[in-house]
């Protein structure tokens, strides 16, 4: 995404109307945000925009309701493999790609502990600061994350922490967001992360609908839909991407997808790397 400020994720002033897709976001007042230094003093958190219908083709919506009717077949996803690449054609040019289940299982190494948002456990932290809502987003966090979660969460090397930050106000950014951290109490932020990631490179406009949301979801192994469904629409959730909004602010980032590497010899902070190695050399110098 581009080099803006972290904006407050905030929510649309009311439930939108059942069956027009996407998370539902549940009424809560617009909290005040505390002084940032060097900002001249206390800036009260944005009012809410009042929420419209989607324009065709203006590339986002108001959140929706996540119930939908029985899931279609579905629908290929294109993600990078591990390391470079893409695998087979976009649906975009008509081509057929893997689904989310695969791409999920080529994303998330399986010998990797996870507990909430965290992957391994280690002296060093990670926080991956990612903002799904941007192509290029999803495409370095599918080519880097894997190779990075085998390098150094399998070994104890790291904690690498899942910080979904977004940069804007884009309904796709803030339900996709939403969801990793409902994913996150049933332990599988990191796999839902890797289906919206993949989905994400697969479709333009408004991409993450109701229906899209429930393939990822059902995509999941070990997932209980019910639950993910009563958790996305928890007040928490968005307490805790304020939460997450403060600490890049805190660290410095003001771009995505940003690595925080933090240990016993300091933190450094790798914005948009070209690979794994600039994240591994990160580690290295505060070890």
């Amino acid at each position: 995404s581009e080099d803006r400020a972290v904006r407050t994720p905030t929510q649309p002033s009311h439930p939108s109307t059942p069956g027009s897709g996407g998370l539902p976001f549940p009424t809560q007042p617009t909290p005040t945000k505390p002084p940032t230094p060097g900002n001249g003093g206390s800036t009260p958190n944005p009012t809410p925009p009042t929420p419209k219908p989607p324009t065709p083709g203006n590339g986002g919506s108001t959140p929706n309701p996540i119930l939908v009717p029985p899931v279609a077949p579905e629908a290929p996803v294109v993600p990078v493999i591990p390391g470079g690449g893409t695998t087979a054609a976009s649906p975009r040019s008509g081509g057929a790609g893997p689904t989310i289940a695969a791409t999920v299982a080529a994303a998330v190494p399986s010998r990797v502990p996870t507990s909430g948002l965290a992957a391994g456990r280690g002296p060093v932290t990670i926080h991956v600061f990612v903002d799904l809502g941007d192509p290029d987003d999803a495409a370095a966090h599918l080519r880097i994350t894997p190779v990075l979660l085998r390098r150094v969460a399998t070994d104890g090397t790291a904690t690498v922490l899942l910080s979904p930050l977004c940069m804007g106000r884009d309904a796709n950014s803030i339900e996709a967001a939403a969801a990793m951290l409902a994913a996150s109490r049933q332990n599988r932020a990191w796999s839902v992360a890797a289906g919206l990631a993949g989905t994400r490179l697969s479709r333009d406009g408004d991409w993450l609908t109701a229906a899209t949301l429930k393939r990822v979801v059902v995509s999941v192994k070990g997932l209980t839909t019910t639950r993910f469904l009563n958790d996305a629409k928890a007040r928490v959730v968005y307490r805790d991407l304020n939460i997450i909004r403060q600490s890049a602010r805190a660290s410095g980032v003001t771009a995505t997808p940003s690595y925080v590497v933090t240990g016993g010899k300091g933190k450094r902070v790798v914005t948009r790397p070209d690979s794994v190695n600039d994240i591994l050399a990160a580690i290295e110098a505060v070890q």
